[in-house]
This record gives structure tokens, sequence and C-alpha cells, in this order.
């Protein structure tokens, strides 16, 4: 079993919102992938068209996570990657095997 950590920033999640069959421009996930596990920015992720797009280019395949919560407003929530912190974004693994 392979994990593959990702993250999409937020100027590509709008343009990914605005044409779901792009993903693969953003992130081509590993093949054959087994699921994916997804947090996000609530201020800054347009999660329809985020799961629209993982719905049409990655179909069946199961799409596990949530919101990442606790901040009140805007540039108070923040993803780690490894050592990084990253703001404003959608980050994520896919296991694949």
């Amino acid at each position: 079993m392979d994990i593959e950590a990702f993250s999409i920033t937020k100027r590509d999640l709008l343009k990914l919102s605005l044409n779901p069959g792009g993903l693969f421009s953003y992130y081509e996930p590993p093949y054959p992938l087994r699921f994916a596990v997804i947090l996000a920015d609530p201020f800054s992720t347009p999660m329809d068209g985020v799961l629209r797009a993982f719905n049409q280019e990655c179909d069946g395949i199961p799409i596990i996570g949530g919101m990442a919560s606790g901040a009140r407003q805007p540039g108070e929530t923040a993803l780690f990657m490894n050592e990084t912190v990253r703001a404003r974004r959608l980050g994520g693994r896919c296991v694949r095997g």
C-alpha cells in the first residue's frame, strides 16, 4: 500500500470548481487508487465543485474527509503537510495498492 500527499491552492480550487473535468491539470491521483482522504479550508474551498471534479475524474473511488474546522474567520485555518503549514487550500492523501 502506497500513500501520496497532495494539496491544491485556493486559486486552483476556484478554477477547478468552474471546470470539474480539469482535475488532472492540478493533481493526477496515482492508480490503481483505492480511496482518497481530503481535508479542506472551509473559507476558501468550493467543495461542491471539488467533489464534482473528483467524482467525475475518479469515478467509483471513495472520497473520505471533511472540513478543517475550529476557525471563526478566513485565514485562521491551517493544514499541515509534513513539516509545512498550508493555508487557504485543500490537502489530502491518496491510497493505492
